[in-house]
C-alpha cells in the first residue's frame, strides 16, 4: 500500500501517466472525428445558418431553431472556406476545443497544487462519452468547456499585483471579450473571474488594482448585456424553448416534493453525465467534491471563487428559467467539477491511514474503468446515420419522386442533398428519380394526408424520434400498405410501403 502512495507521489511516474492519459484522450478524439458521422438534426440545422448566411448575418437570431455564439460560428465559416461543408470542416473547432481542454486541466491543476491527483479528473475528461462527443460534434458545447478553463488558467496565471497594469487591463479586456462571443454561460466564469481578484485585491489592500478589474468588468458587461439583448433574449422567452426546457430548470423555491425531487434530480444527473452514474462513483465523486470544496473554502479562498462562482451562477439562472440543466448546455460546467474532485483526492491522498489510501484509489481506478468502458461501449459513436438509410433507398430501386422524409430527417437530408461536398451523389439520375426530389414532410403532416399521395412503391425515412410516435405513424400507414422492406436501426429507419391498388391511386 505504501508502494502504490509512493508511486503517487513520484513526479516521473506521474508525469509518464499523465502524458499517457493525455494521448489517449487526444486519440480518442482523433478517432470518433474520423469516423466521420453523419449530422444530426441539430448539426444540419446550423451547418444551414452558416451556408446560407454571410459573417454579418451570423451575427443575429439564426434559423431554425437553432442557438450559437457568433465567434463560433464566423471561426467554423473560415473553417469551411479552407475545407468545404464537410462534417470534419464543420467539427473542426470543436476538436481543438476538446483537445486543448484536456490541457488547460492538467495546467490548472498543477497551479492549484493537486499534482498527485490530477490523473484522476484527466483521465475523466480525456475518455468521458459527454466529453468526446462534443468533441467531436458541431456544437458550440466543447467551445464552452475550453473558453471555461482558459478563463480559469489565465485568472491563475495571471497576478493581479505583479501584472503591469497596461497589460492586465489589455488582458482582460481582450479575454473577456473574446470569450462572451465565442461562449454563451462564459458570463457565469466571468463572474468568477471578477470575484476572484476582487477577493486578491482584498487581501493585498490595493483598491487601485480593483478599480482596474471594475473596468474590465464593465466592459464585459456591455457586451453581454449587447449579446443578450440583440440575440438570446428573444429565443429565451420563447414559447417553444421555454417549454423544451421546462424540464430541466431548477426550482428556486420548491414549494412541495415533486419540486424538491426534481432539483434532487437534475443535480444527480449533472454529477453522473460528469463523472459516472455507477453507485460507487456517485458516492465516491460527492465525497472528493465535497472535501476540495472545503479545503479551498478553508484554505484558498480566492480559488473557492473562481471555481465555484460559475456553478452557483449557473444553478441560479436554472433556478430563474433562464438556463436549462441539459448535460450538454452545462457541459462548461463540468470541468469545473472535475477540478473540485481532483483537488479533494490529493487531500484525502495526504491521510496517513494506508488502507484508507488503498480503499480510495480502488474507488477511483472502478470508476474510471465503468466511465471509459461506457464509452467504449458506444463506439463507433452512431447516432443518425441516415445517408445509410439513403443509401437503402436508392439501392431498392424507388425514386426521389416515391421518397417522403419525416421532419426529423428534414434538416439532414437538406445538408446531403445541397450543402455537402458530395451531394451530387444524391441528385443523379433521370427526372424524379433522384433522391434529392423527395418529398420533406412538416412536423404536423398526419398519415390520412400522406397516405393519399402514395402511388406503386413508396419509402419513408425516419430518423430517433419519440418511440410511441413512430410506432403510431408507422401503423396507421400499414393501415393502407403493406410493408415489402425495411431497414431498421436505432436512430435511422427506412421502410418501403407498396400502396394497395383502388385506395391511394
Amino acid at each position: 500500500m505504501n508502494t502504490l502512495y509512493s508511486f503517487l507521489r513520484n513526479k516521473s511516474f506521474l508525469r509518464l501517466v499523465t502524458w499517457l492519459i493525455l494521448i489517449a484522450g487526444i486519440l480518442l478524439r482523433l478517432v470518433v472525428w474520423l469516423q466521420n458521422r453523419n449530422l444530426i438534426i441539430d448539426e444540419a440545422n446550423l451547418a444551414r445558418n452558416i451556408y446560407e448566411r454571410s459573417a454579418a448575418g451570423l451575427v443575429a437570431p439564426l434559423s431554425y431553431e437553432q442557438y450559437a455564439p457568433p465567434l463560433f460560428l464566423l471561426l467554423t465559416k473560415c473553417a469551411t472556406a479552407l475545407a468545404g461543408y464537410g462534417e470534419q470542416a464543420l467539427r473542426t473547432f470543436p476538436l481543438l476545443s476538446g483537445i486543448a481542454a484536456l490541457f488547460l486541466l492538467i495546467a490548472i491543476l498543477k497551479k492549484t497544487g493537486a499534482v498527485s491527483s490530477a490523473w484522476y479528473p484527466l483521465f475523466m475528461i480525456a475518455t468521458g462519452m459527454i466529453y468526446v462527443r462534443y468533441a467531436t460534434e458541431f456544437k458550440q458545447y466543447a467551445g464552452d468547456s475550453f473558453v471555461a478553463l482558459f478563463l480559469v488558467w489565465l485568472a491563475l496565471r495571471t497576478d493581479l499585483v505583479r501584472s503591469r497594469r497596461g497589460l492586465f487591463l489589455l488582458t482582460w479586456v481582450v479575454a473577456g471579450s473574446a470569450a462572451v462571443w465565442l461562449s454563451m454561460p462564459s458570463v457565469f466564469v466571468l463572474a468568477g473571474v471578477f470575484c476572484f481578484y476582487t477577493y486578491r485585491s482584498i487581501q493585498y489592500k490595493d483598491p487601485a488594482r480593483w478599480l482596474l478589474l471594475c473596468l474590465c468588468g464593465v466592459v464585459w458587461a456591455l457586451q453581454f448585456g449587447a449579446y443578450y439583448y440583440l440575440l438570446l433574449r428573444p429565443d429565451i422567452q420563447s414559447d417553444y424553448l421555454q417549454n423544451y426546457h421546462r424540464g430541466f430548470f431548477l426550482h428556486l423555491l420548491p414549494a412541495n416534493g415533486a419540486e424538491w425531487s426534481q432539483n434532487a434530480t437534475l443535480l444527480m444527473d449533472l454529477m453522473a453525465a460528469t463523472a459516472g452514474h455507477w453507485a460507487i462513483s456517485t458516492a465516491l465523486n460527492l465525497s472528493l467534491l465535497t472535501v476540495g470544496i472545503v479545503f479551498l473554502l478553508r484554505r484558498r479562498m480566492a480559488v473557492a471563487l473562481l471555481l465555484l462562482v460559475p456553478v452557483a451562477s449557473m444553478l441560479l439562472a436554472a433556478g430563474l428559467k433562464q438556463y436549462s440543466l441539459i448535460p450538454r448546455v452545462s457541459l462548461f460546467c463540468m470541468p469545473l467539477l472535475l477540478l473540485l474532485m481532483g483537488i479533494g483526492l490529493d487531500r484525502l491522498l495526504r491521510v496517513r491511514l494506508a488502507a484508507f489510501r488503498f480503499i480510495l484509489v480502488a474507488a477511483a481506478f472502478i470508476s474510471m474503468f465503468n466511465f471509459a468502458k461506457n464509452t467504449i461501449s458506444h463506439l463507433p459513436l452512431e447516432l443518425e446515420e441516415v445517408t445509410r438509410a439513403f443509401d437503402f433507398v436508392q439501392d431498392k430501386g424507388v425514386p426521389g419522386s416515391r421518397v417522403f422524409i419525416r421532419h426529423t430527417v428534414a434538416p439532414a437530408f437538406y445538408y446531403y442533398t445541397t450543402i455537402h461536398p458530395g451531394r451530387d451523389k444524391w441528385r443523379k439520375g433521370k427526372p424524379g428519380e433522384a433522391l434529392s426530389e423527395a418529398h420533406p414532410l412538416g412536423w404536423n403532416t398526419d398519415c390520412d394526408s400522406l397516405i393519399h399521395q402514395f402511388k406503386g412503391r413508396n419509402a419513408i425515412v425516419y430518423s430517433f424520434e419519440n418511440e410511441p410516435e413512430f410506432a403510431a405513424w408507422k401503423n396507421g400507414i400499414r393501415g393502407y400498405a403493406a410493408i415489402t422492406d425495411s431497414f431498421d436501426r436505432p436512430g435511422y429507419k427506412a421502410y418501403i410501403f407498396e400502396a394497395a391498388q383502388g385506395v391511394m391511386q
